[in-house]
């Protein structure tokens, strides 16, 4: 018997299945110094099994979100999985750098199916404030992920070596699959037959990008996915490199920011229901924003080096806090529009995604200079630029008299 849409068992599922993506990133942040070391390479080709990673999940994406459509929800996740499974054990096995970056590629593009269909299967049975509810509790269940895996990452790195990260991500995928197997149920009741066919994939592209509410909120979302990743790339590098926090330690730095974007969803989901999705995406926006010029002034002014780790962390807790309140809420402003094709609206903004987070993740460790100010300047830019779509794109229209 499959789980209960709706029901907490199968909320905690959706998670799994979507939370491979974070797993597969945070657990890996910590060998990111490892590898440039072991391979003695320069931080930013060690950021390239990060980035092949996300190239591999947004190609994914566009692949997996029209199967979706066309099979199902379930035989296109267990395809996935698979495929992330075969990835995490190739990686483990892999003799140089360019073979991890490759092996890693392949991890992505299985991650894939579950990043854009878990959100799906929800929008299926769910719509509204009940939707983004749910999308809520599963992001906040999600995210428990990450707030373990720099800690499981740094230990296992000093107890094993960097190559049985790989191998845990391997045995997780694989439990994963049997668990999806047994229990995940079929949740589109109406397959679109023609969903593979060019001029179908075509137009519900046209769709999408014609719709204020799709675009506006993709991008949004967008921002703030890429200021996330511009701490995620910088902060093994800003942290380990820069003030010197031991391998293993960086976890409980990363474990806190988790902690705050359970927070943050965990507010959303007790007051969205009330306040709304566009109240709520409003205050997001422009606490993140607060964040990002408040994190930028700290680094430009020098102040980081002087205060230390506290200064940098600061706004990098305020923007987390507030970014779990704006993804359940741009990410159902992404599928509302059009219920019929949620797959391929999913698809779309995890391809605009993680095309930023490549872009944004290898310009941060690039230009990294042992200070936090190529991440600081990052994340401003772009949470600034969230906010100023937020309050154009989707401002209130005065209604005529």
């Amino acid at each position: 018997m499959a789980y209960v849409p709706g029901s907490l068992p199968h909320t905690t599922l959706l998670a799994a299945i979507g939370g491979v993506v974070a797993l597969s990133v945070d657990i890996v942040l910590p060998a990111l110094p490892v590898l440039a070391d072991a391979f003695a390479t320069r931080p930013e080709r060690a950021q390239l099994t990060l980035g092949a990673f996300l190239l591999g999940l947004a190609i994914g994406i566009l692949v997996w979100g029209p199967l979706g459509d066309r099979f199902g929800r379930r035989p296109v996740v267990l395809c996935g999985l698979v495929v992330f499974t075969i990835g995490g054990a190739i990686t483990a096995v892999s003799p140089s750098i360019d073979a991890i970056i490759f092996a890693r590629f392949i991890q992505g593009a299985g991650a894939a199916a579950g990043r854009v269909l878990a959100p799906a299967i929800i929008r299926d049975d769910f719509s509204g404030p009940r939707g983004a509810h749910l999308l809520s509790r599963m992001m906040m269940i999600l995210t428990l992920g990450p707030l373990v895996a720099p800690l499981i990452g740094g230990a296992l790195i000093e107890t094993a070596g960097w190559r049985a990260i790989f191998v845990f991500l391997a045995a997780f995928g694989a439990v994963v699959v049997i668990l999806a197997w047994a229990q995940l149920g079929e949740s589109l009741r109406m397959p679109d037959r023609d969903a593979l066919l060019p001029r179908r994939i075509l137009a519900n592209w046209r769709r999408f990008f014609g719709t204020r509410e799709c675009v506006a909120n993709a991008f949004i979302q967008t921002c703030s996915f890429g200021a996330m990743y511009a701490y995620i790339s910088g902060s093994p590098f800003v942290l380990i490199r820069g003030f010197g926090i031991p391998t293993w330690a960086y976890g409980f730095f990363f474990a806190s920011t988790a902690g705050l974007l359970i927070l943050g969803n965990a507010v959303n989901s007790r007051t969205v229901r009330t306040r709304g999705v566009a109240a709520n995406r409003r205050a997001g926006t422009f606490a993140a924003a607060g964040a990002g010029v408040l994190g930028l002034g700290l680094s430009a002014l020098g102040l980081t080096g002087t205060l230390g780790v506290a200064a940098t962390m600061l706004p990098v807790w305020i923007f987390i806090c507030a970014n779990g309140v704006i993804v359940p809420n741009t990410t159902a402003g992404v599928m509302e529009p059009h219920p019929d094709m949620a797959g391929v609206s999913a698809a779309i903004l995890g391809v605009i995604q993680m095309s930023a987070a490549m872009i944004v993740g290898y310009a941060v460790t690039r230009f990294f200079d042992g200070t936090p100010l190529s991440m600081s300047f990052a994340m401003c830019i772009l949470t600034l630029g969230a906010l100023t779509i937020e309050r154009t794109a989707l401002a209130p229209r005065p209604v005529a008299g």
